[in-house]
């Protein structure tokens, strides 16, 4: 006996999952499932085919849903270019959590004290839980000494 190719198998589930989409398009469906659908499509292509660019594709069909920041924060952090870090972080304004995960990126994988100080001081002007407000300052700490910005310290 032999095994079916893990690959194909993907492919023609997506292609199952395509079908139920343009019935949900047609009226058939809410916009929740059909968002549900294109995160779950933008996950099998991302894991299994290692497809990132049409995960990302997906995930713009899925705005709607509360995976999607996640996931966004997610495959920039994968691809892990400064310009993919650059292209999700005004998406991830109104998602805190994400937030202090993109200033520590910033800080700790490309060096990029401007960058880690901006989203720290938007944080810490809004309201955060107290461990998270302690976090974010301390990752301020860090990138305002690397830049020798004492009066800040």
């Amino acid at each position: 006996m032999r095994a079916p190719d893990a690959g194909q198998l993907v492919e023609a589930m997506l292609q199952l999952v395509a079908t139920e989409a343009e019935a949900l398009l047609g009226g058939n469906g809410t916009d929740a499932k059909l968002a549900d659908l294109n995160v779950r499509t933008a996950l099998a292509s991302w894991d299994a085919l290692d497809q990132t660019d049409e995960a990302l594709r997906f995930l713009e069909l899925a705005e709607a849903h509360p995976l999607v920041p996640r996931l966004r924060l997610a495959a920039s952090l994968a691809n892990g270019s400064p310009e993919d870090l650059a292209a999700v972080e005004e998406r991830l304004r109104n998602f805190p959590a994400l937030a202090i995960e993109l200033a520590e990126a910033w800080l700790w994988r490309h060096g990029r004290m401007d960058r880690t100080i901006a989203i720290c001081e938007r944080l810490l002007a809004s309201e955060l839980p107290p461990t998270w407000r302690a976090h974010v300052t301390e990752i301020a700490l860090l990138a305002h000494a690397a830049t020798a910005s004492w009066p800040r310290v």
